[in-house]
C-alpha cells in the first residue's frame, strides 16, 4: 500500500456509533472539535491522543484510573472525564 492511500484509508472516519460525534477510522478516532487521535485501554491505565491539524497542537493523557473489577462502564466515564478535560484546554 503507498503512504497516500493508508493516510487517507486512516483519515476517512465514520461515526463510531450511529449519531455518534466521535468518529473512526483505520485506528485513528476523529473527535468532534478537538481533533484526530487514538485511545487505548488495558488493565490499570487509560490512555488518549488528540491532534488538532488547524492549531499544530497535540495532547496526551494517561491515567491509571481503571480496573477490570470496576466493569466496562468505567472505562466509558474516565475516557469521557479526558475528554472534557481537553476540550477546556482547547478553549
Amino acid at each position: 500500500m503507498s503512504s497516500n492511500l493508508v493516510y487517507s484509508t486512516m483519515l476517512n472516519c465514520l461515526p463510531a456509533t450511529p449519531g455518534s460525534l466521535s468518529l473512526y477510522g483505520c485506528g485513528v478516532n476523529n473527535i468532534n472539535m478537538l481533533g484526530y487521535g487514538h485511545t487505548g485501554a488495558h488493565e490499570g491505565y487509560l490512555s488518549q491522543m488528540i491532534h488538532d491539524p488547524v492549531t499544530d497542537v497535540t495532547l496526551v493523557i494517561y491515567t491509571n484510573g481503571w480496573g477490570p473489577e470496576r466493569g466496562i462502564n468505567s472505562i466509558r466515564v474516565t475516557m469521557n472525564h479526558m475528554q472534557e478535560a481537553l476540550y477546556k484546554v482547547k478553549g
